[in-house]
This record gives C-alpha cells, sequence and structure tokens, in this order.
C-alpha cells in the first residue's frame, strides 16, 4: 500500500551438512518428508557429537574398548523403525544429551510433585530416567572397570561387550563381577571347569561357586503387543532359559544363577515355576471342600538333577532421585530335598555383594 514502509525480507543462513545436502538432492523425496528428515540428521548428528565429547570423560572405557571401535560404533548409530536412536549400546549411553532444558523441566515437575502433584512426579521420574539412568550406567561401568582392568581375559570380556547383541548381556557379566570383587569374593572370569566355562567364579565363605549371569530381554510378542496398545498370554519363558543356562553350568561344583530382569517381564514367579512346576488350581466337585493349590510335575527340579544350583539371583536396577541407581535383589536358595544348599551366611553374603552397588546422582558431571 501507499505510504507504508516496504519490510525488507530477513536473510537465515541454515548450515546445510553433506548428509542433508544428499538428501535435498534426492528428487524422489517430497518437500516435507526432506524437512522431516534434515531435522532427523540433525538430530542424529548431535548425538554423535555429544557420544565424541562424552567419551573423554571415561578414559578407562575408551582405553579397554579402543577409541578407534568405539568411535567407529557412534558413526554407526541411526534411527530404528519406530524413529529411536538405535546402536551398540555403549555408543547410545554416551549419545545421551543432558539438555538443559529438560533438566529444568524435571527440576520444576519435581518440586509439583512434592505438592502433591502425582503426574508432575511421574513425568519427573521417567524424564529423570531417561537421562540420568545412562549417565549414571557410564559412570558406574568406567567405575567397574577401573576395578576389574587387571584381571584375566578382561579382554575376551570386552570383546564380547563389542558385539551389539551381546553388549547389555556382558555389562550385567561385568556388574555382577564388580559386585563380588568388591566384596573380596571374585576369583576369575570365564573359568574352565569340568569341560564347561560360565562366566565367572567367585567364593562364598570358603567355597568355590560357579556364577552364570544372564540378562534376558522382553519377549518380542509382548514388545509388539505393547507397541500396538494390545494385551496377550505369554508363556512362561523363564523354563527355556534357566534350562539352557544350566546346560552351561558343571555338574559338581556349586552354582549360582544370576538374573538382570531389568528388560524382560521374567520375574520371581516365573523362575519359581519353571524350577519347582506351575501352579494350578483343582476346584473340588463338593463346594463344601476347599479349592488345592497344587505344583505340576513340569518344573525342571522333576525333569533334571539339581543338585549343583544352591541359589538364583534375580536382580534389578532402579533410578532413585535421592539415591541414584540402587540395585533391588532377589535372592532364591533352591531347597533340593536331600541335598547340601546353600548356608545362612553365604546366602547373607550374596545380599550384601548385591548391596553395594549404589551409585548416587553426585557421581555424574553434565559440565566439565
Amino acid at each position: 500500500m501507499a505510504g507504508q514502509k516496504e519490510k525488507k525480507s530477513e536473510i537465515i543462513n541454515i548450515r546445510i551438512t553433506p548428509e542433508q545436502r544428499r538428501l535435498i538432492d534426492d528428487s524422489n523425496l517430497s518437500p516435507t518428508e526432506i524437512f522431516n528428515k534434515m531435522v532427523n540428521v540433525g538430530v542424529l548428528e548431535k548425538r554423535k557429537e555429544t557420544a565424541k565429547q562424552n567419551l573423554e570423560k571415561y578414559p578407562c572405557i575408551k582405553a579397554l574398548f579402543h577409541e578407534n571401535w568405539v568411535l567407529a560404533e557412534i558413526n554407526r548409530l541411526k534411527f530404528n523403525k519406530d524413529g529411536d536412536v538405535f546402536g551398540n549400546g555403549l555408543a547410545w549411553l554416551l549419545s545421551v544429551n543432558p539438555d538443559e532444558k529438560v533438566l529444568k523441566h524435571i527440576e520444576e515437575n519435581k518440586k509439583l510433585a512434592e505438592k502433591g502433584n502425582v503426574d508432575a512426579g511421574m513425568m519427573a521420574y521417567l524424564q529423570g530416567s531417561f537421562i540420568y539412568e545412562p549417565l549414571l550406567k557410564l559412570e558406574e561401568l568406567e567405575q567397574n572397570l577401573l576395578l576389574l582392568k587387571n584381571e584375566s581375559k578382561i579382554a575376551r570380556t570386552i570383546k564380547k561387550a563389542q558385539n551389539e547383541d551381546q553388549f547389555w548381556q556382558t555389562l550385567s557379566e561385568i556388574e555382577v563381577a564388580a559386585y563380588f570383587k568388591r566384596k573380596g569374593l571374585f576369583k576369575e572370569f570365564e573359568p574352565k571347569i569340568e569341560g564347561k566355562t560360565p562366566d565367572i567364579l567367585a567364593n562364598l565363605d570358603g567355597n568355590d561357586f560357579c556364577i552364570e549371569v544372564f540378562t534376558p530381554s522382553l519377549a518380542k510378542e509382548l514388545e509388539e503387543a505393547m507397541r500396538k496398545g494390545e494385551a496377550i498370554t505369554l508363556g512362561n519363558r523363564a523354563w527355556g532359559k534357566l534350562d539352557e543356562k544350566l546346560n552351561q553350568l558343571p555338574k559338581k561344583t556349586p552354582s549360582i544363577i544370576v538374573i538382570n530382569r531389568a528388560f524382560s517381564e521374567i520375574d520371581a514367579i516365573n523362575v519359581a515355576d519353571a524350577i519347582m512346576g506351575s501352579l494350578s488350581l483343582l476346584l473340588p466337585k463338593d463346594p463344601k471342600l476347599e479349592p488345592k493349590v497344587f505344583r505340576k510335575n513340569d518344573g525342571l527340579a522333576g525333569l533334571r538333577s539339581l543338585d549343583n544350583v544352591k541359589a538364583i539371583v534375580l536382580y534389578k536396577r532402579v533410578f532413585d532421585f535421592n539415591k541414584g541407581l540402587v540395585t533391588i535383589p532377589e535372592i532364591k536358595p533352591v531347597k533340593i530335598e536331600g541335598g547340601k544348599n546353600i548356608s545362612k551366611k553365604q546366602e547373607a553374603l550374596l545380599g550384601e555383594a548385591f548391596q553395594s552397588m549404589i551409585f548416587g546422582l553426585e557421581r555424574i558431571h553434565f559440565k566439565e
């Protein structure tokens, strides 16, 4: 319009990466698809840069895992089909970026939770778990490796962790070894006993025990159902998992099975059913009689000798704003009829070992 000043256009300079330029040059993509993919590429590159910066804070991880290998895994990070950053577990842990806005939001929600706002408390916990837990796990891994770096066969353990499919399993083995090491109970990784190679050899109250660790993942059927928001009935997967682990243990040496149930639906009830038989309810025809609860003869104890298995430990790391990463152990002595069971002192030593690792929030630093 006449008399009005012409508004000057504002020019915004945007830095385009080679990967983003390839997207722009791809004529098969619509402008919206190009924009969305450019945003994703930007997010991914920021995560990769964060991972490289974080690696410098953990010299023992950097040395034992070998810097070049870690950097290569960081560069391999990508988005999965759900739009989440995906790759080797170590590279993923290193890539978590504690955004200041998110940290501020967490603190605001914590204050609201203290005033009784349950939703704010839940949101603070979920956000805190996502941000703090990976950083605590990295700090814990660094401290555990400092403790175990001179142990024989640590290089073999690290080699297993470099396998994308075995990282979380091997991380559990390192955690458990460190638990025993701090209590003076650890002897060695992967001992050769009776032609078998259990994960760890430990000594409890003067007796050697083979320790077999496993970290079951979430059942794929359950993962798919959760993604779709559906409910399903799932069988007891503990039976097959325990049977597999029992085959890896020597038959004459006392053994303990340790289960990290952080990623799985398998719990103490599933384990009890797998060992002793699944629980069933018998409803009598006479309504005056009480229903009878009994165990079917489908447990592993009825199908094979378990004389060598003295206990099963289930544990889970949980995030706590006041304490950091806390271990919640469940010690389940396996009572074998007529067999020599784990002693009360050995059971207590197990409990002490698994309670020894609490990593507080003061152990992590967002800025140098």
